[in-house]
């Protein structure tokens, strides 16, 4: 399901303009090491989609997570799909 799901929002991306999806692509070295992407649901309320990262660089997956959710602009709550271990 998740190769699916990731599949599905490169094939749309382009298709879905800023709010309903954006995206980021983070070059470490020269090098795609990861992507995301989430959108807004609706007004205020935004959602973290997908995020694929190396998980070979330390910090990257939180780095690309924090990265997106600052440019999902107009929402003030971001229902973020992973918790990467964090409590609450």
């Amino acid at each position: 399901m998740d190769f699916a799901y990731t599949h599905a929002a490169l094939n749309f991306a382009a298709e879905l303009s800023p709010p309903l999806m954006r995206g980021i692509v983070v070059d470490v070295g020269g090098e795609i090491r990861a992507f995301a992407f989430g959108g807004m649901l609706r007004p205020g309320v935004g959602q973290f989609f997908l995020l694929k990262s190396d998980p070979h660089v330390v910090g990257l997956a939180e780095t690309a997570r924090v990265a997106l959710i600052e440019r999902l602009d107009g929402c003030d709550l971001v229902n973020d799909a992973g918790d990467l271990g964090r409590p609450g």
